[in-house]
Order: structure tokens, then sequence, then C-alpha cells
């Protein structure tokens, strides 16, 4: 294996691809244009007491993107999928409206980088404890890219990283192909 398989291209490619998959995601499923993204700093740890998260691996890479959150916060955001007031929202939706989340930036990458022949799988988003992230660490090295950020609106905050180790060269063109037809979110009620 090649001990530096990356281009620092293809690294702010990808880093751009994962904030930009979960910011257009969470404003869709949240219906909510408000919503920015905000760097996090490093010391803090425990970003939430739940945390989803989803796999995206395949022979070239793999992708794991997490999102910690409070049931307050995922309630507050799914607010126009269950149609109702925040109280009404049990803890279990409002973690169900997080793995869905999960699942579309989990989509949305598994698409692009299809479109670009770098070709993935895609686990079923789980949820845990953000306690359990500890479980969760890998060792540095020059091929995997650790990535923090938050998603906000003003009112409430997601907490979202993405580790992506990379097993073989990528050859990224300098712009990914991306289909921009594939942004909208149909829900079935």
């Amino acid at each position: 294996m090649d001990p530096n398989p990356i281009e620092q291209s293809d690294l702010k490619l990808l880093k751009e691809l994962v904030r930009t998959a979960s910011l257009s995601r969470l404003k869709g499923i949240a219906n909510n244009e408000n919503i920015q993204i905000a760097e996090i700093a490093e010391s803090q740890k425990i970003l939430g007491h739940w945390m989803s998260l989803i796999l995206i691996s395949g022979p070239k890479m793999r992708i794991t993107f997490k999102v910690n959150f409070t049931a307050d916060v995922a309630r507050s955001l799914a607010l126009w999928i269950y149609q109702g007031k925040a109280t009404d929202i049990l803890t279990e939706q409002a973690g169900d409206f997080i793995k869905e989340f999960c699942n579309l930036v989990g989509g949305k990458l598994k698409n692009t980088l299809s479109l670009n022949d770098v070709f993935m799988g895609l686990s079923l988003p789980l949820m845990t404890r953000s306690f359990d992230d500890i479980f969760f660490r890998t060792s540095p090295s020059l091929s995997t890219i650790r990535d923090r950020w938050k998603l906000q609106d003003g009112q409430a905050n997601i907490y979202c990283a993405a580790t992506i180790e990379i097993f073989e060269r990528l050859n990224f063109p300098p712009v990914l192909k991306d289909d921009s037809n594939s942004g909208d979110v149909e829900f079935l009620t």
C-alpha cells in the first residue's frame, strides 16, 4: 500500500463533500434554509447524549459519518416532519429522524462517489449513546482524515464528525461529478 495514497486536493474535496452533503440533507429533512456549518473546538469530547452513525465502505475507502445530538434538539429539527409540538415527539421518533438524516447523507455520499468511479456500500444507520464514541477510535495515519463541525440554525446544534480512511489512490478530477437532481427529499407520511 502507498504510504500516502491521498493527494491534498482529494483531501479537500472529500472533506467538502461530506460537509456539503450533511448541510444540504439537514436543510431538506428539517425544511430549514437557515441551517449553517460552523467549526467546533477539538477539545469538546462529548457533544450530546446520543450518537447516530452510518458506514459507507468500499475497496478504495471507508467513511464513518457520526452525528451527536440531544433528543430535544432532534425534536426541534423534526417538527416539520411530525407536524406537531416538540413535546409530542417521542425520543424514539427524534432518534429515527437523526438516523434518517444519516441515511440521507450516506446515500448522497455513495451516489456522488459512484459518479466519480469510487463504488461503495452503505450500512443501516444506528443509534447509541455518545459516550460509546470512545470505542470508535482509529489509529492516526497518513491515509486517515478526521473532520468535525456543527450544523446550527441559531436555536439547535447537532455535531457531525467524519472519519475517512483511504486504502488506495483515488485520482479524483478537480471538481467531483455530482447529480444535482438528487437533492430532493420526499417523505411518505
